[in-house]
């Protein structure tokens, strides 16, 4: 500054008003890409409430909170869009980061603040990380301040705009989404096309295999092995399941390596003998092939519970910006602390993935020798790592996460299922799961939509949140959301009683008894099939009013159009002379 003062420089906002429109003078919305996606209208009314402010791909998994923080969704596209409706010029742009997304954050307003009368939104680059920290430790008299990195984040940025072709496409966020779906085409290089070529649904199972425990005999501590589901007793829920007239499942099998559910670094990887082994396993792949089975081995790929290379943690861990290890403990759920009684998770640091990726791929292909994987971490989440001597942004991980990918394809290793992955690790999933279905419930913005799976159906099957794991919303809620974004029913079973866990890390599966859960499968499944969905694509998503929604779902080819309208809410709602039950749908003729 004037007085000689040196300052560090955190953020540049870029173009704050080149997305705006001023107060009261057109009609239209803001697509938010939160969690499945959200619209923020213009002037809602809301310009009390926060502004929106979210980091692109959110997670970072080095800024570790003691406490658990309220649950939010991540944003997973790098992209946001402006969508005009006036009658006289509807109108719509997305603005989109190519590069350099993981250190920007989107940041929007509405209309009526105090500073300015416009709806609005715009990128922030953010140069350097920050991070609270207490200060002193009298429990009553801490004081907070906070801590940023000594370097600043490096590298290019680009930000597009691309201007919707109404002739091309609908005036609408289901517009943009083709639009934005046309895009990620264009880039991935051939990866991606349109090759969904189901016809009914498909089934995801997430198959809890073998486990371990903490146990003791005449005094002496030991860690028990066992098993929920060997590869036999996965043969017969495969059975009872195919019997039930499924046109596939995908089988995401969690606890098949020696370490059980523990999640633990790549240096050796073995088939747990418990459950039957490899040959056991390659034999029931050989044997579902020809009837749409596919099986995914899972593994975690950003948090372990273990390292098996020497200096594990001191070497691998990733740092938080004060210069701490990034470990952790699962949450308490009853007082949302972290319990250091269960197993700890240390974070890898990006300066490793592309090591664990090579040493990933060589061991899997030698040990395992199929082409399958499916992941957690990889392409869903992120960290830097902030050591004074070895700082790695976010942005530097992204591209450590694509050599990953590389490295695993070069082995062979090319059918891979993703975890809700952010926009760069599209083109590498051949299967998508536990995408959500809603956005995070700011007060800011209006409503939800599944502005992600607009994007995606077609390309490739997806599902959303497993449907016996989050019982409490009931069967006919989460048929309805399967209608309304195009996804797969999605289910969590054991062959064994989950009572085995109670005294175990893992007590938090208490529902996966497959046998309570098949009569729901059939019902869900058969449903979905008579609407024949599956045999379309989601080309449209209307919200009528609050809670109650309209779907179109077309197939060009053989001249199919199907509309159902979903009404949410506990009261009957009456479109067009047409009376939509209570948390019920109607298909439209």
């Amino acid at each position: 500054d004037d007085d000689g003062n040196s300052y560090l420089v955190t953020e540049i906002e870029v173009l704050p008003f080149f997305t705006a429109v001023k107060q009261n003078t057109e009609t239209g919305y803001m697509v938010i890409p939160d969690g499945s996606g959200a619209i923020l209208n213009f002037d809602n009314g809301r310009a009390s409430k926060p502004s929106y402010s979210q980091r692109i791909y959110s997670t970072d998994l080095a800024l570790i909170e003691k406490l658990k923080a309220a649950e939010t969704s991540d944003i997973l596209l790098p992209m946001y869009a402006f969508v005009y409706t006036t009658s006289t010029n509807p109108r719509a742009v997305i603005a989109e980061i190519s590069e350099g997304e993981a250190q920007v954050k989107l940041d929007a307003y509405v209309s009526g603040r105090s500073t300015n009368t416009f709806n609005h939104a715009h990128y922030t680059i953010v140069l350097r990380e920050q991070q609270k920290t207490v200060v002193g430790t009298n429990t009553y008299n801490r004081v907070y301040g906070t801590v940023y990195t000594e370097r600043a984040a490096t590298g290019d940025y680009c930000f597009n705009y691309h201007f919707l072709d109404k002739d091309k496409y609908d005036v609408s966020y289901s517009g943009v989404a083709k639009l934005y779906r046309d895009i990620l085409i264009s880039r991935s290089e051939g990866r991606l096309g349109l090759e969904d070529n189901t016809d009914k649904a498909v089934l995801d199972l997430d198959i809890l295999g073998s486990y371990s425990y903490d146990t003791n005999l005449f005094g002496i501590n030991y860690t028990g092995k066992d098993t929920l589901t060997t590869i036999s007793q996965l043969q017969e829920i495969l059975d009872e399941v195919l019997s039930l007239d499924i046109a596939g499942v995908n089988v995401y099998y969690k606890g098949w390596r020696s370490e059980g559910l523990k999640d633990v670094s790549f240096k050796n990887i073995k088939v747990n003998s418990k459950i039957g082994g490899k040959k056991e396993l390659l034999k029931l792949i050989s044997n579902y092939q020809s009837q749409n089975v596919n099986i995914y081995p899972y593994l975690e790929f950003l948090e372990f519970n273990e390292y098996k290379e020497s200096f594990g943690n001191n070497h691998y861990t990733a740092r938080d910006v004060s210069g701490e290890y990034a470990t952790k403990f699962p949450y308490d759920m009853n007082t949302n602390v972290q319990d250091g009684k269960k197993d700890e998770i240390m974070v890898l640091s990006p300066l490793y993935y592309d090591s664990f990726s090579k040493k990933l791929a060589k061991q899997y292909s030698k040990k395992v020798g199929i082409d399958t994987l499916a992941f957690s971490g990889l392409g869903s989440k992120l960290s830097g790592s902030y050591h004074k001597r070895k700082t790695v942004f976010k942005s530097t991980a992204v591209y450590e996460q694509i050599k990953a990918f590389n490295n695993l394809e070069a082995k062979g290793i090319n059918q891979l299922a993703l975890e809700a992955p952010y926009g760069y690790a599209i083109e590498y999933a051949s299967n998508i799961f536990n995408l959500p279905y809603q956005s995070t419930p700011y007060e800011i913005l209006d409503y939800s939509i599944p502005f992600y799976q607009l994007v995606i159906n077609g390309l490739l099957d997806y599902s959303g949140e497993s449907i016996n794991e989050n019982s409490e919303e009931g069967l006919q809620f989460h048929l309805m959301r399967c209608i309304e974004t195009g996804s797969n029913p999605a289910f969590t079973f054991t062959y064994d009683d989950s009572a085995e866990l109670l005294q175990t890390n893992y007590n938090n599966y208490y529902y996966t008894l497959y046998t309570r859960w098949l009569d729901d499968v059939k019902s869900i499944c058969e449903t979905l099939n008579d609407l024949d969905i599956y045999a379309c694509h989601l080309t449209k998503h209307e919200r009528l009013e609050n809670s109650v929604y309209k779907v179109t779902y077309e197939n060009t080819e053989s001249n199919k159009h199907i509309e159902i309208i979903l009404n949410y809410s506990r009261t009957d709602q009456e479109k067009d002379g047409i009376t939509i039950p209570a948390k019920s749908y109607v298909v439209l003729d």
